[in-house]
């Protein structure tokens, strides 16, 4: 059996996800769990528990050794003369980096950094020090650069809604593009719990920004979002949403509560449309795909985003209700980790996604015809269920 083989599992304590097969294990099923707060990722499929991620642990009590994180976090800085431009380099915060010094220099009991400007300065014990230091972290890199170059599995971080709107919808196609022996593993969770995944080697990571991080990133899609709904919905209210959006008083909506990113609400788009939002029910839902379900079940009209809807259009689960994208400075980015740069494969799956993900995307001038296509006709739909809401009343992961 193929490498490539793709599985999604559920686990009452995870949230679902799509995760590659090994090889040589058949039907195993796999999943990433987020366990409390810490940024503990267990990983089922392969037998491993990565435990909590330790940032106060220095020193082996065997070997007298500061533990990587020191010595990567010192090496660093050293080689930068910069805090910040550490934590860049390493996906930390600047915090991070100044404690795992500070307690080095403790243990060490020495000084091995002075302030100067704005900057830091190495001292001569700390000159000595990095001199040993860093062709050691050096050799290292070296053999884990020869190691990836022979890697073949891609990791990748990103919420529930990426990777069953985005990545699962262009998931054969990826596979035709790449090498059949690369092994795509997807973790997920809540947005702002994605930077959790990076100590455990994500190599590809999603994120929403109004800029591109460095060279290494791509923009996969622009946030364009229009109001949709399910066609049943659309009938039963078809005269109010005939009117101006202005108009639309008492008519239910979906929103969003998902934290993390500065996402477009209702009132931003009731805005576009010189407007404030009229006063209708309104039900709330943490996950961006529990939400898109919601609507196709006919509960309430949603905003609908470019390129998460393409199949949902394709089926008529949703139909949009007005004629045109409202489109915001934010996008969707994919970008290699430092992880990632040194794998290929992960370089390659990048280049290939770039490409089909603008497949994904409709014009302004197709919604007119997807709705009508849909309201004209009676279509039969099979709708899957998901998670119960929880006990607040909102869906969650």
């Amino acid at each position: 059996m193929a490498r490539s083989a793709l599985v999604h599992a559920t686990d009452n304590s995870c949230s679902p996800l799509l995760i590659g097969r090994r090889q040589g294990a058949p039907g195993r099923i796999g999943f990433a769990q987020r366990i409390g707060g810490g940024g503990c990722v267990r990983h089922a499929c392969r037998g491993l528990d990565i435990g909590r991620y330790q940032r106060g642990t220095l020193r082996d009590a065997k070997s007298g050794i500061p533990s990587t994180s020191a010595l990567l976090a010192f090496e660093a800085t050293a080689r930068l003369g910069s805090v910040v431009h550490a934590a860049e380099e390493l996906e930390v915060s600047s915090p991070a980096i100044s404690r795992h010094i500070g307690k080095l220099e403790n243990a060490l009991n020495v000084r091995l950094f002075e302030r100067k400007g704005r900057g830091l300065v190495l001292t001569r014990t700390g000159e000595d020090y990095f001199s040993s230091v860093q062709p050691s972290i050096q050799s290292l890199r070296a053999a884990s650069d020869k190691l990836h170059a022979e890697n073949t599995i891609v990791t990748i971080g990103c919420t529930q809604a990426v990777s069953v709107m985005i990545l699962l919808p262009l998931y054969a196609r990826l596979k035709r593009h790449l090498d059949e022996s690369i092994d795509l593993r997807i973790l997920n969770c809540e947005y702002d719990m994605l930077p959790s995944l990076l100590p455990v080697g994500v190599d590809v990571f999603f994120e929403y920004s109004t800029v591109c991080r460095n060279q290494h990133s791509e923009r996969l899609l622009d946030e364009e979002v229009v109001p949709v709904a399910s066609p049943s919905y659309f009938k039963r209210f078809r005269r109010e949403l005939a009117k101006h959006p202005s108009q639309w008083l008492g008519v239910p909506r979906l929103d969003w509560t998902a934290a993390g990113a500065s996402w477009t609400t209702w009132e931003t788009w009731f805005k576009s449309q010189n407007c404030r939002p009229p006063e209708a029910p309104i039900e709330k839902h943490e996950i961006y795909f529990h939400l898109t379900d919601a609507a196709a079940r006919g509960q309430g009209l949603a905003l609908g985003w470019n390129g998460y809807l393409n199949n949902d259009f394709e089926t008529g689960r949703l139909i949009p209700v007005r004629d045109e994208w409202l489109q915001t400075k934010s996008g969707l980015y994919a970008y290699l980790t430092t992880t990632g740069q040194r794998n290929p494969s992960a370089k390659r799956f990048l280049t290939v996604l770039a490409g089909l993900a603008r497949e994904l995307k409709v014009a302004s001038k197709e919604l007119r015809s997807v709705r009508e296509r849909w309201i004209s006709r009676e279509t039969e739909i099979t709708f899957c269920r998901f998670d119960a809401p929880g006990k607040d009343g909102l869906t969650t992961m």
